[in-house]
């Protein structure tokens, strides 16, 4: 359902995401994510996320709010975050669910990490939309 990586020289966190998640795997990540970003964040200070979603599926209207908050959080704290989808219908549903958090969404992996790139090597003030 979700895997994570950090690249220290880079300064990513990548997660992926799979599939059709239930109630109980969104609590589980919830809580799975929020250890590692305070861990990486104590360690490494300022880092970008980079989310790739192109194998995760159009989820229920609840389960994608609930994503929807954990972006949000994470894209609150003055860290860059981009979700990649490779399908224009979950794109669109979580452009609907995010609304105008930090957030920036790709539907193209160069475009993504040459954005968090470009973010990172700015001061967190002057982050830049997409």
């Amino acid at each position: 359902m979700y895997t994570f990586a950090f690249d220290e020289q880079a300064r990513v966190f990548t997660i992926r995401l799979q599939g059709f998640w239930t109630p109980p795997v969104l609590a589980a990540f919830v809580d799975e994510v929020t250890a590692r970003s305070v861990g990486q964040a104590r360690r490494y200070g300022r880092y970008g996320v980079f989310v790739d979603c192109r194998d995760y599926q159009v989820q229920t209207g609840a389960l994608a709010e609930g994503f929807a908050n954990v972006i949000g959080r994470a894209s609150s704290q003055e860290r860059p975050v981009c979700l990649l989808f490779s399908a224009m219908l979950v794109k669109l549903q979580a452009e609907r669910s995010l609304g105008t958090t930090a957030a920036t969404i790709f539907l193209d992996e160069t475009a993504a990490r040459d954005w968090l790139a470009a973010q990172l090597a700015t001061t967190p003030q002057e982050l830049t939309p997409a």
